[in-house]
């Protein structure tokens, strides 16, 4: 269902860039984007679970024409490569694919609305915890492999201030939806735990429980741009 979620999302979102390439947008753009984005914020972030949730992300954008911008985002996060301490085998995989609408085309600093698909996997492996499987209840266990999935949806306002006629900054904040799934599996020497979370005052974190979550998301972020093609024309 996720998986079949995440593919429809991106398809639309492909077919609407298609769809709104008219002969009217087709014309003179001084200065069109190209570039490779990097992600300034990525590798430093900071979580109060088990993992900082640090990676590295870098992207591609391609301006269509004088409104429309797509792209994507790649990141990957590893134990070895973190700047901050992260969970023992600490892995993350990232796609994040963007529509952007540009509002204003007579401006050096480019303002726009962007569509965010976002689609995540983080694995790790836990040692002596307790943890809520709804097929099992609360268990104790020595060691386990823990995955995390999310995805969702972000509506962003950004600004692209440029730097040098090769480079730019971009900073966006926008929100949305997102849905969190927890898998637990492998347990090494479980054990039933009926007093792990049975005060009400300590209910499973985001990570001790397998509950499939959907809350919003808040977006913000700050990007490098580096500008690898410029034309005259689209």
């Amino acid at each position: 269902m996720m998986k079949l979620l995440f593919t429809i999302l991106y398809s639309l979102v492909f077919l609407s860039t298609l769809l709104a390439q008219d002969q009217k947008d087709n014309i003179s753009v001084q200065n069109p984007i190209r570039a490779i984005t990097f992600d300034l914020l990525s590798p430093i972030y900071y979580s109060y679970g088990p993992s900082n949730l640090t990676r590295w992300r870098i992207g591609y954008r391609h301006q269509l024409n004088r409104r429309l911008v797509i792209g994507a985002d790649l990141g990957y996060g590893d134990e070895k490569f973190a700047l901050r301490d992260e969970g023992i085998d600490y892995r993350l995989y990232e796609l994040v694919p963007e529509m952007q609408y540009l509002l204003q085309l007579r401006s050096k600093t480019q303002v726009y609305f962007a569509l965010q698909p976002f689609y995540l996997i983080h694995t790790e492996t836990l040692y002596s915890r307790s943890v809520y499987a709804q097929e099992i209840g609360s268990v104790h266990f020595e060691e386990a492999a823990y995955q995390r999935m999310k995805y969702g949806l972000t509506l962003n306002y950004g600004f692209i201030f440029p730097i040098s006629s090769r480079i730019g900054i971009n900073i966006f904040i926008g929100g949305g939806v997102k849905r969190r799934e927890n898998n637990y599996k492998s347990f090494v020497n479980p054990s039933l735990d009926v007093f792990a979370f049975s005060d009400e005052c300590h209910e499973p974190k985001y990570y001790e429980n397998d509950i499939p979550f959907t809350e919003f998301q808040f977006s913000f972020g700050i990007k490098a741009y580096f500008l690898v093609k410029r034309r005259n024309s689209l």
